[in-house]
């Protein structure tokens, strides 16, 4: 499995680009082709929280970084390892405050 399917399916495991888009207002999304990670921007959430990166871990679980991007500068606010895919989404709302379904 590539870079690019692993991201898309971390991308499905949080619902979806579209559903992101939505209710967040996700948007940059990005992987990279040497490393195993999904990361994107999104409306400011709970402590100025606006970017979130995913990466895929030796496990097979997740390790998330999420951060503050202000202008060029990046400040990271809290991170997760060992996390497991049906953990991402209340990890994500509970970090963030911001929900991604109704």
């Amino acid at each position: 499995m590539n870079s690019r399917e692993i991201a898309e399916i971390i991308l499905q495991q949080l619902g979806g680009a579209g559903r992101l888009k939505c209710m967040i207002g996700a948007k940059d999304f990005s992987y990279s082709s040497g490393d195993t990670y999904l990361s994107f921007k999104f409306m400011k959430g709970d402590l100025g929280i606006n970017y979130l990166k995913i990466r895929l871990n030796a496990m097979d679980t997740y390790d998330l970084e999420f951060g503050k991007i202000v202008k060029h500068n990046y400040t990271v606010i809290k991170t997760y390892d060992d996390i497991y895919c049906d953990q991402l989404k209340s990890i994500f709302e509970e970090t963030t405050k911001l929900y991604l379904s109704l």
